[in-house]
């Protein structure tokens, strides 16, 4: 993110910092907070556009719970949270927001995906800082980066992908459906292929009326059940109907043999 948000300088500290670059200390800005102005990110997951077909796709931790809208909106209870190594920079104290339109900002750090699980997808990744020690080791200030280089690698395992709907490209799209699957989305056709079972139970607790109890005996796949099936074989309508039909020609009279 830009240092300033508007003004000359805008621009000077980027959206994401490249970790071979703090690594080789070319660069000036870089330099002069990478020692002492590290930070972490949490995040869900990230998105990602693939290089071929152009298509987003959402990754995150396998511990994130995707079916609990509270869990994945706050995420202050949810285990499936990642930390992101980051640097930041701050605004002069004396700076206000009124004149310079200088906001505190910060980098996520990226590495290269080569060899990781995502390398398919593109050709950098964010820097995950999975374990405490890790987190607390890059936190420490006190400690130069020299120090704590070594922890910006690619993670190698543990992270889960699906696609997603193209509108996360909106800057705009701010809801949970922005990080579900798109073939599980409402309206989509993975919801047409799947039997709708969401009122077997609540038909099971309706007072049991006449027509209520014809409903009750066909299941959400349109089979008889097991008590149905009984009525049928007492000498039932559908039952001498079959009888009586037994005698009509079979389909495959109709074929000659060769």
């Amino acid at each position: 993110m830009g240092k300033f948000l508007g003004g000359k300088e805008r621009g000077t500290l980027s959206i994401n910092a490249r970790e071979d670059t703090l690594k080789a200390g070319a660069s000036s800005t870089w330099n002069a907070i990478k020692d002492n102005q590290r930070c972490l990110v949490p995040a869900q997951g990230f998105f990602e556009w693939c290089d071929k077909t152009r298509k987003p796709f959402f990754i995150h931790s396998p511990l994130l719970n995707l079916n609990d809208k509270d869990a994945t909106k706050n995420g202050e209870n949810n285990s499936g949270i990642w930390w992101y190594a980051g640097v930041f920079h701050l605004p002069p104290p004396t700076a206000t927001v009124t004149e310079h339109k200088q906001l505190p900002t910060y980098s996520i750090i990226t590495c290269d995906s080569t060899g990781t699980p995502l390398e398919w997808l593109h050709d950098r990744l964010p820097v995950i800082l999975n374990t405490y020690e890790e987190r607390a080791l890059w936190l420490d200030d006190s400690l130069p980066f020299s120090a704590v280089a070594h922890l910006l690698k690619p993670l190698q395992s543990g992270m889960e992908w699906h696609e997603v709907d193209p509108g996360v490209g909106k800057i705009k799209n701010d809801s949970i459906d922005c990080i579900v699957p798109i073939d599980e989305k409402p309206g989509g056709l993975f919801k047409f292929l799947v039997p709708d079972v969401s009122n077997v139970s609540s038909l099971s607790t309706v007072a049991q009326s006449p027509q209520k109890r014809k409903l009750n005996e066909i299941d959400s796949l349109g089979t008889l059940k097991p008590d149905s099936q009984k009525k049928l074989s007492k000498g039932s309508p559908s039952k001498k109907a079959k009888q009586k039909s037994s005698s009509d020609p079979k389909i495959t009279s109709f074929f000659t043999k060769k």
